[in-house]
C-alpha cells in the first residue's frame, strides 16, 4: 500500500492546514536564489548620480544633515563606489549613523543598481570648505579682508561694535 506522502498531486487537508507540497518550496528556493544571486546592476552616470542625490537631500527633515549633504556633488569611483566630503567627523558620523541606511536604500532603488556603495570622508587641504565666520569680531574681520575701507570708516567715525 502506497503512503500518502509520496503522492505528487496536492492535498486539500494539506492546503488547508496551510502545508505546501515539497515541489513548491524548491522553487520558491530556486526563486529566491535567483533574486540573490543576480542583484540588479544597471550602469548610470555621474549626472544621474547627482540628480537622485538631490532628490534624496530635498527628503532630509534635519537641517544640519541636509546642509551637509547638499555642500558638494558627489563624485563616482569605480565599481558603483559614491565618494562624498565633509567638512569634519561630526557630520560624518551623524551621517553615517542616521542618514547612510536610508541613503543608499534611495539610490539603489532610483538608480536601480545594488551594488551601489557609499563612503564619506573628510575633506582635507584644497577641497576643504574656507572657514564661514561665526562671531560678531570673525564677521568683522572677513568684511574687512573684502573692504579694507570699513576699518577706516570704523576709526574716522570711533565706532564701537562691541556693546
Amino acid at each position: 500500500m502506497a503512503r500518502r506522502d509520496s503522492i505528487s498531486t496536492p492535498s486539500i487537508a494539506n492546503a488547508l492546514r496551510g502545508n505546501k507540497p515539497a515541489f513548491e518550496y524548491k522553487k520558491e528556493a530556486t526563486q529566491q536564489a535567483k533574486q540573490v544571486a543576480e542583484p540588479e546592476v544597471h550602469p548610470f552616470t555621474g549626472e544621474k548620480l547627482a540628480e537622485a542625490w538631490k532628490g534624496f537631500v530635498e527628503r532630509v527633515d534635519a537641517p544640519q544633515l541636509k546642509a551637509a549633504l547638499s555642500t558638494r556633488e558627489p563624485l563616482l569611483t569605480d565599481e558603483w563606489n559614491v565618494n562624498y566630503l565633509l567638512d569634519n567627523e561630526t557630520q560624518r558620523e551623524r551621517l553615517v549613523l542616521e542618514v547612510k541606511p536610508k541613503l543608499l536604500g534611495f539610490l539603489r532603488r532610483t538608480l536601480r543598481n545594488e551594488r551601489i556603495e557609499v563612503e564619506f570622508q573628510i575633506a582635507e587641504g584644497d577641497d576643504a570648505l574656507p572657514r564661514r565666520p561665526y562671531s560678531d569680531s570673525e564677521k568683522w574681520q572677513a568684511m574687512v579682508e573684502v573692504n579694507p575701507s570699513l576699518a577706516q570708516f570704523k576709526k574716522m567715525f570711533g565706532l564701537d561694535f562691541d556693546s
